[in-house]
């Protein structure tokens, strides 16, 4: 539960920590003495911690309405795939000057390679997605399923924190998805 509150109070998503563990718990839950307890215990101390999280809370005045991601859905789901597929920033960064670099050169550099060099992390966070899918797919009935569990969880971690971040933030536009 320490590490939880030092979590929740790090930053937003560290919040996420509290349902998730309850998951590795609950998982685990046939090896812990008063489950119930420990269940109870848990929960009542991310809820304080929540509260106390959100006591005073005033939404900045810079940033956008958190019901932006409704009003512009597919913007919302651009700005999710490429926070997903930030990771590839420095080469989303580097494709104009490579491409001005072959045009000097007098390579002629489609404009479709450039959309698509420029929107290369919203295609990773897509593809990286719909392969994690797919692993979790395959890998369901394994036998070692705590290794599956705390996969699950840690990947868990990075969509929901995309989700937040994609509520909180899509408003601000594609290249905050990209300012990790």
């Amino acid at each position: 539960a320490g590490l939880g509150l030092i979590a929740t109070y790090s930053f937003a998503n560290g919040f996420l920590f509290w349902p998730l563990a309850l998951v590795l718990i609950w998982h685990n839950r046939r090896s812990i003495n008063h489950p119930i307890i420990i269940f109870s215990c848990w929960i009542l101390i991310a809820a304080i911690s929540f509260l106390f999280y959100v006591e005073g809370y005033s939404r900045p005045s810079e940033h956008p309405s958190p019901l932006h991601f409704l009003h512009q859905p597919l913007s919302a789901l651009n700005y999710f795939f490429a926070y997903l597929g930030s990771p590839l920033l420095a080469f989303c960064k580097k494709t104009p000057a490579v491409a001005e670099m072959l045009s000097r050169k007098g390579f002629l550099v489609p404009d479709l390679l450039l959309w698509i060099g420029n929107h290369a992390a919203t295609f990773a966070g897509f593809i990286g997605l719909m392969l994690l899918v797919s692993a979790f797919l395959r890998n369901r009935t394994r036998k070692n399923s705590n290794v599956l569990m705390i996969l699950f969880v840690m990947s868990s971690y990075v969509i929901l924190t995309a989700i937040l971040s994609t509520i909180a933030r899509s408003g601000m536009g594609l290249p905050n998805a990209l300012s990790l």
